[in-house]
């Protein structure tokens, strides 16, 4: 199932030079799950407003308000043009 999962998943990182390996150990920090989001969604995600590889504990508590974030943008979005 892991092996299907990240097929699928690196099926659209793949169009950002990015592939999925080891899910336990490149999803918690989220960063790869904005990227995805952002892929899937069709819409930009700002590189500039998250640590693209967090190393400190605090880089990596910085990247989930990020995703809520982008979350409540695009459904902004979709309730202006609804």
């Amino acid at each position: 199932m892991l092996c299907y999962i990240c097929r699928r998943f690196n099926k659209q990182l793949n169009k950002v030079n990015l592939e999925v390996t080891e899910l336990e150990s490149q999803f918690p920090d989220g960063v790869y799950l904005i990227l995805l989001m952002g892929l899937l969604e069709d819409y930009f995600v700002p590189l500039l407003n998250f640590f693209l590889t967090p190393e400190s504990f605090e880089q990596k508590l910085s990247t989930p308000p990020q995703k809520v974030e982008i979350v409540s943008q695009k459904r902004r979005l979709l309730a202006t043009h609804h």
